[in-house]
């Protein structure tokens, strides 16, 4: 699998070899036949940063969710069945199996944005308006979820849309 399914050998190469870091003490300067950046003769482009090329190739999530919406996320009861995480190191929801988001914009009613676990961790029901701050009704809506609701690394500041029929927390 990769995050890129349309990068070729030679974007993977430069990618590499443009986010390597430089090392210590040695020299490195511009060198013929080195389109990539600075060269040394021993230490090559430098060390590899793996997570530097990774941020290169994969998908700009917020291009792709387009976030921030620029309008206020309409009015409705939406109900989902599944909850998937994108990325590495991002919270674990597989025992959610419902998720419900009511929102009436008018006013200003976030009424219910709740995770439902099978397995009663971090609990039975959360509804995660209990845990921290929305905006839904601005150009930029947006929802703030503090590390007391439980759910490890789902903390954190989103930019909110609909993706068709499907919430979206970048």
């Amino acid at each position: 699998y990769s995050l890129n399914p349309d990068l070729t050998r030679e974007d993977l190469v430069d990618i590499i070899e443009q986010t390597a870091q430089k090392v210590g003490s040695y020299t490195y300067s511009t060198t013929t036949g080195r389109p990539n950046g600075d060269w040394n003769n021993e230490m090559g482009y430098g060390l590899l940063n793996a997570e530097e090329a990774v941020a290169l190739v994969r998908p700009d999530l917020l291009t792709t969710f387009s976030v921030p919406r620029g309008s206020a996320i309409p009015n409705g009861f939406r109900q989902f069945s599944y909850v998937h995480t994108l990325g590495c190191g991002g919270p674990n929801l597989s025992n959610v199996f419902n998720s419900v988001l009511n929102w009436w914009g008018g006013s200003s009613g976030l009424y219910q944005f709740t995770l439902e676990t099978t397995d009663g961790v971090p609990r039975s029901y959360t509804n995660i308006p209990d845990y921290g701050t929305y905006s839904l009704h601005t150009s930029t809506p947006e929802i703030a979820i503090t590390s007391s609701i439980g759910f490890t690394g789902l903390d954190g500041d989103y930019w909110v849309n609909l993706d068709g029929s499907n919430v979206v927390l970048v």
